[in-house]
């Protein structure tokens, strides 16, 4: 009824598979019996305090128009419940829904704020050169590499890498972000040393992703991968109570632009 309510789940069953489904589902925490006081007074102050910091992130993405509705609210609460849980999670919504100001929200509301927050548009990346773009190379390895690459896993290194579009991966940069995903490494295009990386991922795509599994187009052993907790941004048309926030919002900026305010 009230997405922004948070809500602790308390019961007598310690199953895990259970656990992750009410956290997807919007719960805060997942407690079992027998209650300790002092970790419930605990999960109580934290939601609080996290609720506060959400505000707070958001006031500073001066260029991002939020909204009223139930269904942007509901997004809010999605993002408060997944940034400190570290999962990979997958964004999906039409082109310039905002995606990546979500996935910023939630690198900033997680402990790896203060770290690196890379974003990448996989459809921009050239397909010869995106295994590059992504992992790096060493001097000599193909014929136009005359010095050593760092690429967007490494330099996102503790931090957050962003990968948008990334329906348009080609299918062997897709087996190498599977692997790069399990086992949290990575190989440079010329080595053979593995390279031990600690980053949250987050992906975004303008396509339904499941579509596209079923189109053969994604590895489904990759959409399950980051396919952690989903987080759907609907259109604006479909957002009418946000309608006039973003009329109101479109109003000052042109007036602020062409000085009639």
């Amino acid at each position: 009824m009230n997405p922004l309510v948070p809500v602790i789940i308390i019961t007598t069953y310690d199953n895990v598979k259970i656990a992750v489904k009410m956290i997807k589902a919007g719960a805060f925490d997942y407690v079992t019996k027998p209650i300790h006081p002092d970790e419930i007074l605990g999960s109580i102050k934290e939601v609080l305090r996290r609720k506060s910091t959400l505000k707070e992130s958001f006031q500073f993405m001066e260029d991002f128009i939020t909204g009223e509705s139930k269904s942007f609210k509901k997004i809010l609460e999605h993002v408060r419940i997944v940034s400190p849980l570290d999962m990979t999670v997958l964004i999906e919504g039409e082109t310039g829904s905002g995606k990546e100001y979500i996935a910023r929200a939630i690198h900033n509301n997680s402990k790896r704020r203060e770290r690196p927050f890379v974003a990448v548009d996989c459809g921009a990346l050239p397909k010869g050169l995106a295994n590059s773009e992504l992992f790096g190379h060493i001097k000599g390895s193909f014929t136009d590499a005359i010095y050593n690459k760092v690429g967007v896993f490494e330099q996102a290194n503790g931090g957050t890498l962003f990968l948008d579009e990334i329906g348009n991966l080609t299918y062997e940069n897709q087996v190498k972000l599977l692997r790069a995903i399990q086992e949290r490494k990575i190989t440079r295009i010329g080595n053979t040393k593995n390279i031990d990386i600690n980053i949250r991922i987050i992906v975004a795509s303008n396509e339904d992703l499941f579509e596209e599994v079923q189109k053969n187009n994604i590895r489904e052993d990759l959409y399950h991968r980051i396919n952690e907790f989903k987080i759907k941004i609907p259109p604006l048309r479909e957002r009418d109570e946000d309608i006039l926030v973003h009329t109101d919002e479109f109003i000052k900026r042109a007036a602020k632009r062409f000085k009639k305010m």
